[in-house]
């Protein structure tokens, strides 16, 4: 009897331990497979981590390439704007002598006018001395003419008269 005791209690502590057994098989079984899909999840988010990453790098690459050359296209725009300048610098200077030069040919301009007027004053005075002096030198040589001739009547008559 003691012996059906326990060989009924082995037979329930084997019952027991079997059913542990099941439900630790399938508590191991449900574990495996939370393990298994945390290890695919866990997969999955370090491949898109390492895409992300990636991504991130070569947006950085591009960022710092874009500075560099945003950098160079402020250069050129600095060194576009100086040579503006320069330029502006000498259109004005070429301004101001266009005008000096402008100013200094209407000066010439005037003195030139004046100095032919004054040459064609000169000349006509020139000419009108001349043609006075022709106009009295021929009414000089008439009168004289004339006068000789006058003289000479007299004197005829005188010496005829005597």
């Amino acid at each position: 009897r003691e012996l059906v005791q326990l060989l009924a209690d082995a037979e329930s502590n084997a019952r027991d331990l079997r059913d542990d057994v099941s439900n630790l098989t399938a508590q191991l079984s449900f574990e495996q497979e939370r393990a298994d899909d945390a290890e695919r999840k866990t997969k999955e988010a370090c491949i898109r981590f390492r895409d992300a990453n990636n991504t991130r790098m070569g947006l950085q690459s591009e960022v710092v390439r874009l500075m560099e050359e945003l950098r160079l296209y402020k250069d050129a725009l600095d060194q576009a704007q100086k040579e503006i300048f320069r330029a502006q610098g000498v259109i004005r200077e070429v301004e101001e002598r266009r005008r000096e030069a402008e100013e200094e040919a209407a000066k010439l301009r005037s003195k030139l006018r004046k100095i032919n007027e004054e040459k064609l004053f000169e000349v006509a005075r020139e000419e009108g001395r001349k043609l006075g002096l022709q106009e009295g030198l021929a009414m000089g040589k008439d009168m004289g003419y004339t006068q000789g001739r006058n003289k000479g009547y007299a004197q005829g008559r005188v010496t005829a008269d005597r």
